[in-house]
């Protein structure tokens, strides 16, 4: 982590012991420091007791997994009336797919760019928004435009989760919750059989106003418009704008992670580390595992997306 700031902290609005510590601060000639991306060495900097560690560990799963186990299920929570011949399937199931690949940069900056926790819970807002319109759209052009949008809402949200695991998360923690949160698009592919199904039996019986189809696009987009708002409430940017953590816990949750040598809450854009990512062998390694998993992915598994 670079540091553009040598020497004590300033002192225009003094550090204590409480939440005010913890907050952007401003100095004699104007300037917003961020305490967690230019500061760290100056909040925390002690020994936290193990079982300390473990509580406010505790306290971040009860307060963090919840949340992304939810939303990441939602992604695959999804369900397809495919009402066009079976030569239109793969130009409809390539929407879908060309909306994620064209999102994937911009989402990507301006997660970097922007606090990350409101800017998933809009991306989520909206993608819920746009699923909904999959109820509605009267031809196969205007479905296409509709999949390629839920596509591009959808590219931001693993980079977010994995962002945002990074930063609350030491290094060995990481790799079981996201596991975990991962784990649940096939939990929720297993949950939307028995949605589907309810919805199905509900239209064949005459109790919906609406083709059933529709109903599950309504109901799907509703729920995850309202996951959005939930997110906007409850999901902290990071450690230090924590509402569930008190100053000390917040201390102990930044000095958790100050092992991982990472930056938190830093919006700078720094092109060497663009490079140095290109650089990496793991970097080609990572892309080649996920190209080589997709490909019967997006053959099978998403064909109900």
């Amino acid at each position: 982590m670079t540091s553009t700031h040598s020497g004590p902290p300033p002192t225009t609005n003094e550090y204590e012991m409480d939440d005010s510590k913890l907050k952007y601060v401003e100095t004699m000639d104007g300037q917003v420091v961020e305490p967690m991306s230019d500061q760290l060495d100056n909040v925390g900097g002690f020994e936290v007791d193990e079982a300390e560690s473990r509580r406010v560990l505790r306290k971040i799963d009860w307060h963090l997994m919840p949340l992304l186990c939810v939303v990441y299920g939602l992604q695959f929570c999804l369900f397809m009336d495919f009402r066009e011949s079976h030569a239109d399937y793969p130009v409809y199931r390539a929407a879908l797919d060309l909306g994620y690949l064209v999102g994937e940069f911009p989402t990507s900056y301006l997660l970097a760019r922007l606090p990350i926790a409101k800017t998933t819970a809009l991306s989520v807002f909206v993608w819920g928004g746009v699923l909904c319109c999959m109820a509605v759209a009267p031809d196969f052009k205007t479905l296409f435009v509709v999949r390629f949008f839920l596509g591009f809402l959808e590219a931001g949200i693993t980079p977010a989760f994995t962002i945002i695991t990074s930063q609350w998360y030491r290094k060995h923690e990481q790799g079981t919750r996201t596991g975990i949160w991962f784990s649940c698009n096939a939990l929720s592919l297993t949950l939307g059989a028995f949605i589907a199904y309810g919805f199905a039996e509900a239209d064949l019986s005459g109790d919906l106003a609406l083709p059933g189809w529709q109903v599950i696009f309504i109901f799907m987009g509703c729920l995850t418009t309202g996951m959005g708002v939930v997110l906007a409430l409850f999901l902290p940017d990071t450690p230090l704008t924590a509402r569930f953590l008190n100053a000390r816990e917040k201390e102990v949750a930044i000095e958790r992670i100050r092992s991982n040598q990472q930056s938190v809450g830093n919006h700078d854009y720094k092109l060497y580390q663009v490079k140095e990512a290109f650089t990496d062998p793991m970097t080609w390694l990572y892309s080649l595992y996920a190209i080589a998993l997709n490909i019967p992915n997006g053959a099978f598994t998403n064909a109900v997306r």
